[in-house]
């Protein structure tokens, strides 16, 4: 942690100069996830200075082993890099050429600046909590309000992802080649599947480990090359959409304001896996007996809502019938999501992995699982027998 505190201590120097802050003080304080963050280690900074308003900030130091780096099917570091250098300018660019309402805008963190040395990467944003936002508990379902606003987050931002390949079908295609999702079958991989499969049998009803089991035989690395790539309508997709990898903030109206963050998992894809992989991380199985098919439907809503600000036909550039074709391919890709992340997003903080140096991605696989994991997963098991899926 003092290495990657020395490294952003000389980027916050660069970056206090050009906020006009010279005669400053930094306070910069560590940040623990408690299992919610395996990349970067994070940090909240103030930066002040006399008669002048303190700059809040928000740090990520790239902590990632190189053993690590070379089993993650991207750049994270340059993928983020990218996102806030060139990919937030121009999806503001298109929604103040589209004229989009403040209400109905993508928003994304303030961008400061990033150190983009191979091993020393750090990036810096506005510290959001400033603003009022946190973020979601992920021991908690999440409700009506929050998930409609976040599903309504990422279909505008697929629904720009489409419009600029219209507009820029070059560049855009330039985007889906190098930003792919590439995963080498590997012993570590391996090692994770199995582990991950395991914790799964052991805690599901026992009436569904037969279906489970005949299921996770499908889990291995070009399963999910095949659940992250593009079907009908090619997008660049977040990759990582969960609870914990958004801001959000209740207003007083009731409304809520949601940010997405850590956009270092950004590639090719469809779309509607962003939308499966939100579903199955942070519902549970009371919440889609009510809302999943209306969250399905929310998400296209606001996808054709975007298209159309853009000066584009729905039914020409992304239709129904195309849309419930992905939604019919996924829904099992939800499942096979739910058994990968949901044991980190439910464990204690105190059984959380933590990354060191030398570690490989089996080293993600939670040892210690407890009763709000069984529960539910084995809402997904049951859904996706009651859908057919298993």
């Amino acid at each position: 942690m003092a290495v990657a505190e020395q490294r952003l201590l000389k980027l916050l120097d660069q970056i206090a100069k050009e906020q006009k802050y010279n005669d400053y003080n930094v306070d910069v304080k560590p940040i623990s996830t408690g299992g919610a963050n395996y990349t970067t280690a994070l940090f909240t900074v103030t930066i002040t200075e006399p008669d002048k308003e303190d700059l809040h900030l928000f740090a990520k130091v790239a902590i990632l082993s190189e053993g690590m780096r070379k089993e993650m099917p991207f750049d994270l570091y340059e993928v983020e890099y990218f996102a806030y250098n060139k990919l937030e300018k121009i999806y503001n660019e298109m929604q103040d050429r589209y004229k989009i309402p403040a209400n109905d805008r993508l928003v994304f963190a303030k961008y400061y600046g990033s150190n983009t040395n191979v091993t020393e990467e750090t990036i810096v944003l506005e510290d959001l909590t400033a603003k009022g936002y946190e973020c979601h508990d992920r021991f908690k379902c999440f409700d009506w309000p929050y998930a409609s606003k976040a599903v309504g987050m990422l279909a505008k931002f697929h629904g720009l992802s489409i419009a600029f390949g219209e507009e820029n079908p070059t560049e855009f295609q330039g985007w889906l080649n190098k930003y792919q999702f590439k995963l080498n079958e590997s012993d570590s991989h391996g090692m994770f599947f199995k582990k991950i499969a395991t914790l799964a049998l052991k805690v599901v009803k026992e009436e569904n480990k037969g279906r489970l089991a005949k299921f996770l035989e499908l889990l291995s690395v070009g399963k999910m090359v095949e659940f992250n790539a593009p079907i009908r309508r090619p997008m660049l997709v977040h990759g990582d959409y969960r609870p914990s990898n958004l801001m959000h903030r209740e207003n007083k109206d009731g409304s809520v304001d949601v940010i997405p963050v850590d956009l270092q998992t950004l590639r090719a894809g469809c779309g509607v896996s962003d939308l499966m992989y939100f579903i199955f991380s942070g519902s549970d199985a009371a919440f889609r007996a009510k809302y999943y098919r209306k969250l399905i439907d929310h998400y296209y809503e606001n996808i054709c809502e975007t298209l159309k600000y853009a000066g584009l036909s729905p039914d020409d550039v992304y239709s129904r019938e195309d849309f419930d074709y992905e939604v019919e391919k996924l829904q099992p890709s939800g499942i096979f999501m739910a058994v990968f992340i949901l044991p980190m997003i439910t464990v204690s903080s105190e059984n959380a992995p933590s990354m060191a140096e030398g570690d490989d991605i089996s080293s993600l696989a939670v040892e210690h699982t407890n009763d709000l994991y069984a529960e539910r997963l084995n809402g997904v098991i049951d859904d996706a027998v009651r859908w057919e899926i298993i």
